[in-house]
């Protein structure tokens, strides 16, 4: 009588098991198109972002084309600095014939006043205290 129960049991068991990892597969199915379906969602909704960063990214070329830059400076100094006031800062300069120290420090205080504009934005980033410490000091 234990072994049968002990045979049904481990049957149960093993029923379940199978069971329990079809709805696992199920499951992670499910996750993968929601998570599909939510990228979708926020490509559709990131459109007039990414528009609006497309026509700032052709005005910077065509400014950093009249200062004289090429291609390859103007891609370094957009991937080197966050704000885009502060590359039109730089190129501004760099058309004016500026000194690299005045260059420096105008493009270190834009892109600073821009990560304090953004802090509040960046739930928990590192630095952000200090950072609006600093600018609630001037």
């Amino acid at each position: 009588m234990e072994k049968s129960d002990n045979l049904n049991g481990k049957k149960l068991r093993e029923s379940r098991t199978r069971e329990e990892g079809g709805m696992r597969k199920m499951n992670s199915m499910k996750s993968e198109k929601n998570g599909k379906i939510w990228f979708l969602k926020g490509m559709k909704h990131g459109i007039p972002i990414g528009l609006g960063y497309f026509a700032v990214s052709f005005t910077l070329g065509i400014a950093s084309k009249k200062a004289g830059l090429s291609a390859f400076q103007a891609a370094v100094m957009s991937a080197a600095m966050m704000a885009s006031a502060g590359q039109f800062a730089g190129i501004g300069m760099i058309a004016a014939g500026a000194g690299y120290l005045e260059m420096a420090v105008t493009t270190l205080v834009v892109n600073a006043v821009s990560a304090n504009v953004q802090c509040p934005f960046s739930e928990g980033a590192a630095g952000c205290a200090l950072l609006s410490q600093i600018f609630d000091g001037l």
